[in-house]
């Protein structure tokens, strides 16, 4: 897609706005509550005692949590140091890759327009916003649970192709390599509910689709 209509595309615009809102003064405040502190602890102990595989808080094994979102936090101290911004970031970045998957699922089954006022309605709602300024497991959930969500879709799309003889094989393999990825990485963020939300929800999607009262 050429640069111009990438610049035009109604998910930049969207992309932009919920960047405002999620990105800017993301370091002001201290963390807060058990989940913001507890975390960022226990990923600074993995930045710099190097605790990758077996994250530690207050010198005791952490294992109440998978480790994705500490690895997710280290990662970014050790980018940008340790801080309430870098702590923060990674949730800030997942929340707009949340954002693009919602509007790409809305796209693909009900139209760019639908897609846009869905997404614009997400973007606008307080409690993603705050999730997205906050150190906490639930936007990496989201952002994978929502890719998950996404590649199951477009695996849907690219199998009843190839079953009408207008795909490839490999395509459709492709969207559900992506799918078990995703789902494999949110084990890692949520446990084995990341594991599951992704497939109930592309289940109940496509129980809507199908429904007579939505033809």
């Amino acid at each position: 897609m050429p640069r111009s209509a990438w610049l035009r595309h109604p998910l930049t615009s969207l992309l932009l706005l919920a960047a405002l809102g999620s990105l800017t003064a993301l370091g002001a405040g201290s963390l807060i509550d058990w989940d913001e502190t507890i975390y960022a602890t226990a990923a600074r102990n993995i930045w710099q005692q190097g605790t990758w595989l077996s994250p530690l808080l207050n010198g005791q094994p952490f294992t109440e949590k998978p480790p994705l979102v500490l690895w997710e936090m280290a990662l970014s101290f050790a980018v940008l140091g340790v801080g309430e911004a870098s702590a923060r970031l990674p949730s800030a970045l997942n929340s707009l890759v949340f954002l693009a998957a919602l509007w790409g699922i809305g796209a693909r089954w009900g139209g760019r327009g639908f897609a846009t006022r869905w997404a614009l309605l997400h973007t606008f709602a307080f409690f993603p916003l705050f999730l997205a300024r906050s150190a906490v497991i639930d936007a990496t959930f989201n952002a994978l649970m929502g890719l998950a969500t996404f590649a199951l879709v477009e695996f849907d799309e690219a199998y009843g192709a190839f079953r009408s003889g207008k795909g490839t094989r490999a395509k459709h393999w492709l969207w559900l390599l992506g799918a078990a990825l995703a789902l494999g990485l949110n084990v890692l963020a949520k446990g084995p509910l990341g594991g599951v939300v992704s497939l109930v929800a592309f289940a109940g999607l496509k129980l809507v689709r199908r429904s007579p009262a939505i033809q």
